[in-house]
């Protein structure tokens, strides 16, 4: 959600045929990270990471989102060496 702005991330097809909402559309990526599955969409600039896995073992499901680092910020550093007499 970004201020009164909402994207679905999931998508529904209905029995007469319909899909809605369209949350396929972000999906830029989906790959395995060992067994857990993982989604990865993509609204403007911004990525959200998405996993799901079953404990082993256990009656239980995990499920967790993550913002990822903006792709496209680049950080830079400026170092000004001077010799330890100040010189």
């Amino acid at each position: 959600m970004d201020g009164e702005r909402s994207w679905p991330l999931f998508t529904n097809r209905w029995s007469g045929g319909a899909v809605s909402p369209a949350g396929h559309v972000h999906l830029e990526a989906f790959y395995l990270d060992g067994t857990i599955p993982v989604w990865v969409f993509a609204i403007g600039l911004t990525r959200i990471e998405a996993r799901v896995w079953l404990e082993p073992g256990a009656n239980t499901s995990h499920i967790a989102w993550r913002l990822l680092p903006h792709p496209r910020v680049v950080v830079t550093t400026a170092v000004a060496a001077r010799p330890p007499d100040g010189q």
